[in-house]
């Protein structure tokens, strides 16, 4: 059945009342592999196939369809228990783990799969099938041939993650997100060196809404390409007007993430904007976190390069956190290094701090400037100065600042 005609069977039998039974989506794990390395007519045959293990794998009085592509939904009738319907579930999973042969080539597939309990998790055909979409989609996300139940705790974390993503879109397309300031500081005479361009956000509704919460989650949905976008735009846009002004802007430092360096195009975007504003190469440094810079393919080993090569200055973020090697770093055309925050916070007396040493010590000799993040006392600060840190941001100097009180702090004195 499609899916209207499998909606329709479900809605006959749940409308009999009392009824005790599963709902079960199955989805096959990579099943594009199959019509790009061999052809569609391949994978039709494949999709044949794993109808027919599916069907003859039921009761009489089960049902099954085929919703999409790749995708089957079936109703395991007479329980609602956890473990029959597991236990049901796994052989199905099995049946599609069995070997195809199409085209004389033998190939193995698995399936994801999300389970819905009636009457616990809805009485409807409606309610019963999204919420095994909801439980296939946590499946998926863990990897291949798993298999989850609907759960309100699920529910609610999917519902969660829906609406930050619609609020995030709206945030860009409605111009929320707003752009702050955070000045770093000279240690040896605490004068201006630079400033790290970050992004704030204010819901009407939530309020402030954390960087650490909206990033990653921006991150693991790809909507961090949109946000590095608009932050470039705006922070070149904001130099261009500081400029135009007649004030002398230092370097600012912009947070690049993984995607955004993976992203097709990412070189010739960030150029047009500086184009576009009239904003020299030298005028920024990227900051790319360990992991992104350490772990980076040959492509984005060579975009890096041709970024430096361009002007761009390249800082290397969150220093100490990832699992980088001495070759690796000195391959990299990286002239700042920072110290994550994790262990300047952990400066509470006088007493040495071997980590933070080790990383002045590293940097220096690959003739890199250090960079400290979140320095918050006198006592820390004196630390790093006399350890020969270079360079200092935190709260003991400046909370980031709004695009106005930057711009009075660069007025000369």
């Amino acid at each position: 059945m499609n899916r209207k005609g499998f909606s329709d069977q479900l809605s006959e039998r749940l409308n009999v009342g009392g009824r005790q039974l599963g709902v079960v989506l199955l989805n096959l794990d990579c099943f594009d592999i199959i019509n790009e390395t061999l052809s569609h007519t391949s994978g039709d045959l494949v999709l044949k196939i794993a109808s027919e293990r599916i069907s003859t794998s039921l009761a009489r009085k089960d049902l099954c369809g085929r919703l999409d592509a790749d995708e089957f939904i079936v109703m395991l009738d007479d329980t609602n228990r956890a473990d029959d319907l597991k236990s049901m579930t796994h052989r199905l999973q099995n049946r599609l783990s069995e070997p195809f042969a199409i085209e004389q080539r033998t190939f193995n597939l698995t399936a994801c799969a999300g389970i819905s309990v009636c009457p616990e998790n809805g009485t409807t055909s409606e309610s019963l099938m999204r919420r095994a979409e909801s439980a296939l989609r946590e499946a998926k996300s863990r990897g291949r041939h798993e298999l989850e139940f609907f759960s309100e705790e699920l529910e609610q974390r999917t519902k969660s993650a829906a609406d930050l993503e619609l609020e995030i879109r709206l945030a860009l397309d409605n111009d929320l997100f707003k752009l702050a300031y955070q000045p770093k500081y000279n240690l040896s005479d605490d004068s201006l060196q630079s400033f790290e361009v970050l992004i704030r956000w204010f819901h009407p509704k939530w309020g402030p809404v954390s960087p650490s919460r909206f990033i990653p989650f921006a991150e693991a949905n790809g909507l961090i390409v949109q946000i590095g976008r608009l932050v470039l735009e705006e922070a070149c846009r904001q130099w261009r007007e500081w400029t135009d002004f007649g004030l002398k802007v230092p370097t600012m430092a912009i947070n690049i993430s993984p995607l955004q360096l993976a992203s097709l195009g990412f070189k010739d975007a960030l150029l047009n904007t500086l184009k576009t504003f009239s904003v020299p190469a030298s005028a920024i440094e990227l900051e790319i976190t360990e992991g992104a810079a350490l772990s980076h393919t040959k492509e984005q080993m060579e975009l890096i390069l041709a970024l430096n090569n361009e002007g761009f200055s390249l800082a290397i973020d969150d220093f100490g956190t990832g699992y980088s090697s001495l070759s690796q770093l000195s391959s990299l055309p990286a002239s700042t290094l920072k110290i994550d925050r994790a262990f300047v916070s952990k400066i509470t007396d006088s007493n040495s701090e071997p980590v933070i040493e080790a990383i002045i010590a590293l940097g220096h000799s690959l003739g890199m400037k250090i960079v400290a993040e979140g320095v918050e006392t006198e006592l820390q600060r004196d630390f790093l100065k006399n350890k020969g840190c270079d360079i200092a941001q935190g709260f003991w100097y400046s909370r980031p600042l709004s695009a106005e009180k930057m711009r009075s702090a660069l007025l000369p004195d």
